[in-house]
């Protein structure tokens, strides 16, 4: 929290990794629309043959050991307890972004040689926010998702930029990481965990 208020994640307000990288050409932008739609005719094509076919044995679950939390159910105390601790490993993060866009533009030297030292920090990171995120499912379904999607976009994000002008898939995944961080901004700050 600064003395002028309370901080806003990044990319929203005052503070933030600053503006996304410069868009690509729309001809990019109809390749993926046209991989997208042959993605989703084929997902739909394994969905009909999967809903058609009877399978050959019986699939049981195996119960978790820890409880999950359901709709409905009051998880202020162990949504507290996972802001507190993934609250620092998020602050981390946030820092490394800024750390990252503060060397400059997309496509330049300096930037383009941040890469591998962003990538590794943000896989790092990775393996240590991951097991605490599980570790707690008796938090909120909401605190969980948005945590684990912004985990996994951060990864696919540092895991797919390469030196050079950023490209339109950069530029989503970095906006949709900023979303997902809403998340666990949104429910942390309203139980008093700040970092």
């Amino acid at each position: 929290m600064t003395s002028g208020g309370p901080s806003y994640p990044f990319g929203q307000g005052s503070g933030g990794y600053g503006p996304p990288p410069p868009r690509r050409p729309a001809k990019l932008i109809g390749l993926g629309v046209a991989l997208a739609v042959v993605l989703s005719a084929a997902a739909l094509i394994v969905g009909v043959i999967a809903l058609v076919r009877q399978p050959d044995t019986a699939v049981t679950a195996t119960p978790s050991s820890s409880p999950i939390a359901t709709p409905g159910e009051n998880t202020s105390a162990a949504d507290k307890a996972l802001c507190e601790r993934v609250g620092p490993l998020l602050r981390e993060i946030v820092d490394t972004g800024r750390e990252f866009v503060a060397l400059g533009q997309s496509g330049t030297q300096a930037r383009d040689d941040g890469i591998t030292s962003f990538r590794r920090h943000v896989a790092e990171w990775a393996t240590r926010i991951e097991p605490i995120i599980d570790e707690n499912s008796n938090a909120s379904r909401y605190l969980s998702r948005t945590l684990h999607g912004f985990v996994d976009l951060n990864r696919l994000y540092s895991a797919n930029i390469r030196p050079g002008p950023a490209t339109t898939l950069d530029t989503q995944t970095w906006d949709l990481g900023t979303i997902a961080y809403g998340g666990p901004w949104e429910v942390c700050h309203a139980l008093g965990v700040t970092w």
